[in-house]
């Protein structure tokens, strides 16, 4: 280990490998720390589920049978409704791997490039001068240990530990998720009584549920997310096994795996001179599900490109330098990411009743809306839409009042889409655009706020 470095990340699961090997594969000297040793990283979970067209597309390892890393794959996923009908069927090609092994294979193809990786290193401080970001220090054998980098890296996952430790004149967000910033996400791992591995994903928007593969060793995953606790998510579940599970193989629960994750806009600005947050640190992650891995490397693919170039030039890179990287994911996944997140905190109030409607309708959950984040969506599908719900208004089968806060959510949402495709394209103007921007926010509120 050096005294200093090009780049140091805090951080060694998938959004931190994926970063380091990709930089270190420009030639930079590239440090990696992280609190775990290579052994217990990643111990929150066992499986975790990868599409395959976002692994050809990151030029990602891809698991092979046998290799310890792969565990299944499948190719077909349904949204239904709340009775378990009108399925809305999409493509995946997706395949579970073993989250641990996964990471460490990803680690290691980052050492390839060149990449260092330090374990059983927690994060202890960062070291600031002026306005810049010039290293971090870090406990390694008993000892605290310091390193300047030109660039460090949180990829800390949700605990955000650089960011959230930042002093305000760096002008990047040091916000703390707390129980209403996350989805507490509950897993039961199932065995049918007539043993029969599942081989398909299947969702439940109105009781944000999901039953998906597992490892051999089980026959599914049963998955629920809730705001708020882990026991808020009872009474979904509760609901579930009423309408649903009557018509599932009956199935016992063998195991039960339980982790936050976050459910929060992300943040208005990734950069500060001599920094970069990315991943669950930066709360990039789908709006419709949580997910972060694939969602967090395209914005990495967009910072690595502004790095990059900002780092063959001598000395630190500036916020200026790095403010593409805002720009141009705020104008593309970061408006339909929040788009998404701002119009499902106002859907999911509605009844089981409505959400049914809306199913049967072809309302909601419509494959032109699923796929993508609504790329695809075109006039005559929203024309469709608009002409249900007013007949479901007309013949009683649609609240009023619902539709109301329905209606009011997609107002708000509309503007977020706007001001986000007008980002700043420099500094300049970016204390008015947050100012805009939260207002907004604030307007729409989070999901959570339905059961305060």
């Amino acid at each position: 280990m050096k005294n200093s470095y090009d780049i140091v990340v805090v951080g060694a699961s998938s959004a931190g490998a994926y970063y380091a090997r990709r930089m270190a594969e420009q030639g930079f000297s590239v440090l990696v720390i992280d609190k775990m040793s290579k052994e217990t990283i990643s111990p929150e979970y066992d499986i975790a589920h990868f599409d395959r067209r976002d692994m050809v597309k990151h030029g990602l390892p891809i698991p092979q049978e046998g290799d310890g890393i792969w565990s299944f794959a499948f190719d077909k996923a349904y949204h239904y409704s709340p009775t378990y009908t009108d399925p809305k069927p999409y493509d995946v090609e997706t395949i579970g791997i073993h989250k641990r092994a996964y990471i460490q294979k990803l680690n290691e193809w980052a050492e390839e490039a060149g990449a260092e990786f330090l374990y059983e290193a927690p994060f202890q401080s960062v070291q600031t001068k002026g306005s810049a970001v010039t290293g971090v220090t870090f406990q390694h054998g008993g000892k605290d240990v310091s390193v300047t980098a030109r660039l460090v890296v949180d990829a800390s996952g949700q605990g955000a530990v650089v960011r959230t430790a930042l002093p305000k004149k760096i002008g990047v967000e040091t916000f703390k998720l707390t129980n209403w910033d996350v989805f507490f996400v509950r897993l039961r791992y199932i065995q049918f009584e007539e043993r029969k591995r599942w081989m398909t994903n299947h969702s439940w928007l109105s009781y944000k549920m999901w039953l998906a593969p597992s490892d051999d060793a089980y026959d599914g995953i049963l998955g629920i997310g809730s705001c708020l606790s882990y026991d808020q998510g009872d009474e979904y579940y509760n609901l579930f096994l009423k309408n649903v599970a009557p018509k599932l193989p009956p199935y016992k629960v063998a195991k039960i795996e339980e982790k936050p994750t976050p459910y929060h806009r992300s943040l208005f600005n990734y950069v500060g001179t001599g920094f970069l947050a990315i991943g669950d640190a930066a709360i990039v992650n789908r709006a419709d599900n949580g997910e972060g891995m694939a969602e967090a490397m395209n914005h990495i693919d967009i910072a690595i490109d502004v790095m990059a170039k900002a780092l063959k030039k001598a000395g630190k890179p500036t916020k200026k330098d790095l403010w593409k990287i805002n720009k141009k994911y705020n104008n593309g996944q970061g408006r339909d990411t929040a788009l998404l997140l701002a119009v499902m905190a106002k859907v999911l109030v509605c009844s089981q009743e409505t959400i049914q409607y809306m199913f049967e309708r072809d309302c909601i959950m419509a494959k032109c809306i699923i796929a993508d984040l609504g790329v695809g969506i075109t006039g005559k599908d929203i024309l469709h839409q608009i002409k249900e719900i007013i007949r479901g208004l007309r013949n009683g089968r649609l609240p009023k009042d619902q539709m109301k806060v329905v209606g009011a959510g997609v107002a708000k949402a509309l503007p977020l889409a706007v001001l986000y495709t007008l980002y700043p394209p420099t500094p300049f103007g970016y204390k008015t655009w947050t100012k805009l921007t939260q207002k907004v926010w604030d307007s729409v509120g989070q999901m959570s706020d339905l059961y305060a």
